[in-house]
């Protein structure tokens, strides 16, 4: 989803939670999870439905900073 998508989706309360992890398929890079009420996780997408990779946590974190999301949890599981 995209972030205009994701802000729709957090104005109507269906984001239960924000999650940053390491990217699956590229190393080094990280992306955002968002799990809706409904338990479906979806990532954060490009314009173009391509899964958005970040070179780093706090760029991460800036991408999504506009959306006022107050909580955020950091997956290290997978690092």
């Amino acid at each position: 989803m995209t972030l205009s998508e994701i802000e729709l989706l957090l104005s109507s309360n269906d984001i239960t939670k924000v999650i940053v992890t390491p990217a699956p398929v590229a190393r080094n890079k990280w992306n955002i999870l968002f799990e809706r009420k409904n338990e479906q996780v979806v990532p954060l997408t490009a314009t173009r439905a391509n899964i958005r990779n970040f070179a780093s946590i706090d760029s991460a974190v800036d991408a999504i900073k506009p959306l006022g999301v107050s909580t955020i949890t950091v997956d290290w599981s997978k690092a």
